[in-house]
Protein backbone atom coordinates (compact mmCIF):
# COMPACT_ATOMS: atom_id res chain seq x y z
CA UNK A 1 0.00 0.00 0.00
CA UNK A 2 1.33 3.31 -0.95
CA UNK A 3 1.86 6.07 2.08
CA UNK A 4 0.32 9.03 0.11
CA UNK A 5 1.25 11.25 3.35
CA UNK A 6 4.90 10.69 2.96
CA UNK A 7 4.59 10.85 -1.10
CA UNK A 8 2.69 14.31 -0.71
CA UNK A 9 5.40 15.53 1.94
CA UNK A 10 7.61 14.67 -0.73
CA UNK A 11 6.38 15.98 -3.35
CA UNK A 12 6.34 19.44 -1.45
CA UNK A 13 9.93 19.71 -0.39
CA UNK A 14 10.86 19.47 -4.25
CA UNK A 15 8.84 21.56 -4.95
CA UNK A 16 10.31 23.76 -2.11
CA UNK A 17 13.89 22.98 -3.30
CA UNK A 18 13.29 23.73 -7.27
CA UNK A 19 11.77 27.03 -6.36
CA UNK A 20 14.92 27.69 -3.76
CA UNK A 21 17.06 27.04 -6.65
CA UNK A 22 15.31 29.00 -9.52
CA UNK A 23 15.86 31.81 -6.87
CA UNK A 24 19.56 31.21 -6.50
CA UNK A 25 19.78 30.95 -10.39
CA UNK A 26 18.02 34.20 -10.67
CA UNK A 27 20.37 35.79 -8.41
CA UNK A 28 23.17 34.20 -9.94
CA UNK A 29 22.16 35.78 -13.24
CA UNK A 30 21.91 39.42 -11.55
CA UNK A 31 25.25 39.11 -10.19
CA UNK A 32 27.03 37.39 -12.75
CA UNK A 33 25.74 39.28 -15.65
CA UNK A 34 28.79 40.18 -17.28
CA UNK A 35 30.17 37.25 -17.26
CA UNK A 36 27.48 35.59 -18.78
CA UNK A 37 25.43 34.12 -15.83
CA UNK A 38 23.94 30.72 -15.51
CA UNK A 39 24.36 29.86 -19.21
CA UNK A 40 27.91 30.83 -19.57
CA UNK A 41 28.52 28.18 -16.23
CA UNK A 42 26.81 25.41 -17.89
CA UNK A 43 28.42 26.17 -21.36
CA UNK A 44 31.70 25.97 -19.60
CA UNK A 45 30.46 23.10 -17.54
CA UNK A 46 29.47 21.18 -20.80
CA UNK A 47 32.39 21.90 -22.26
CA UNK A 48 34.02 20.15 -19.70
CA UNK A 49 36.13 23.51 -18.64
CA UNK A 50 38.83 23.36 -15.86
CA UNK A 51 37.63 24.30 -12.25
CA UNK A 52 40.10 26.88 -12.63
CA UNK A 53 39.16 27.87 -16.26
CA UNK A 54 35.19 28.31 -14.55
CA UNK A 55 36.76 30.78 -11.33
CA UNK A 56 38.66 32.61 -13.39
CA UNK A 57 35.53 33.34 -15.54
CA UNK A 58 33.88 34.44 -13.01
CA UNK A 59 36.43 36.12 -10.16
CA UNK A 60 35.57 33.41 -7.36
CA UNK A 61 37.52 30.59 -6.05
CA UNK A 62 37.60 26.89 -7.34
CA UNK A 63 35.92 26.05 -3.84
CA UNK A 64 32.99 28.18 -4.30
CA UNK A 65 32.47 26.63 -8.13
CA UNK A 66 32.29 23.51 -6.56
CA UNK A 67 29.65 24.50 -4.13
CA UNK A 68 28.07 26.03 -7.77
CA UNK A 69 27.59 23.04 -9.09
CA UNK A 70 25.91 21.18 -6.29
CA UNK A 71 23.49 23.95 -5.85
CA UNK A 72 22.42 24.20 -9.99
CA UNK A 73 23.24 20.75 -11.17
CA UNK A 74 23.32 18.21 -7.77
CA UNK A 75 26.65 17.02 -8.78
CA UNK A 76 29.99 17.33 -7.93
CA UNK A 77 32.30 18.57 -10.73
CA UNK A 78 35.24 17.12 -12.07
CA UNK A 79 35.50 16.62 -15.94
CA UNK A 80 38.67 14.72 -15.76
CA UNK A 81 36.90 11.22 -16.62
CA UNK A 82 34.37 12.39 -18.88
CA UNK A 83 37.01 14.55 -20.93
CA UNK A 84 39.64 11.18 -20.99
CA UNK A 85 36.42 9.17 -22.32
CA UNK A 86 35.89 11.81 -25.08
CA UNK A 87 39.43 11.69 -26.20
CA UNK A 88 39.39 7.76 -26.16
CA UNK A 89 36.39 7.94 -28.40
CA UNK A 90 37.54 10.13 -31.03
CA UNK A 91 40.65 7.72 -31.14
CA UNK A 92 38.42 4.74 -31.40
CA UNK A 93 36.29 6.57 -34.12
CA UNK A 94 39.09 7.50 -35.89
CA UNK A 95 40.85 4.03 -35.63
CA UNK A 96 37.26 2.18 -36.93
CA UNK A 97 38.21 4.42 -39.98
CA UNK A 98 41.64 4.26 -40.33
CA UNK A 99 42.97 1.54 -39.30
CA UNK A 100 45.75 0.60 -36.32
CA UNK A 101 48.23 1.20 -38.62
CA UNK A 102 47.42 4.53 -39.90
CA UNK A 103 46.53 5.25 -36.04
CA UNK A 104 49.94 4.20 -35.09
CA UNK A 105 51.29 6.45 -36.99
CA UNK A 106 49.31 9.39 -36.32
CA UNK A 107 48.95 8.65 -32.67
CA UNK A 108 53.21 9.57 -31.73
CA UNK A 109 52.11 12.31 -29.82
CA UNK A 110 49.29 11.33 -27.98
CA UNK A 111 48.78 10.30 -24.23
CA UNK A 112 50.18 6.39 -23.62
CA UNK A 113 47.52 5.15 -21.61
CA UNK A 114 44.86 7.01 -23.73
CA UNK A 115 46.21 5.20 -27.05
CA UNK A 116 46.62 1.69 -25.02
CA UNK A 117 42.67 1.93 -24.03
CA UNK A 118 41.44 2.79 -27.62
CA UNK A 119 43.65 -0.12 -29.09
CA UNK A 120 42.24 -2.25 -26.46
CA UNK A 121 38.34 -1.04 -27.70
CA UNK A 122 39.17 -1.82 -31.07
CA UNK A 123 40.21 -4.96 -30.94
CA UNK A 124 37.80 -5.51 -28.73
CA UNK A 125 35.50 -4.20 -31.61
CA UNK A 126 36.87 -6.24 -34.26
CA UNK A 127 36.52 -9.60 -32.30
CA UNK A 128 32.50 -8.54 -31.53
CA UNK A 129 32.73 -7.52 -35.69
CA UNK A 130 33.21 -10.86 -36.46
Amino acid sequence: MVNYNLFETQLKMNKKRTKERWQKIRYFDEKYVVQGGIKRLTEMKNNLRTLDDIAEQFNVSKERVTQWMVEFFDERYDPREERRNRKIHFMLKYLKKHGSKDFEKVSRDLNKHYKEEALKRYNDFKRQSN
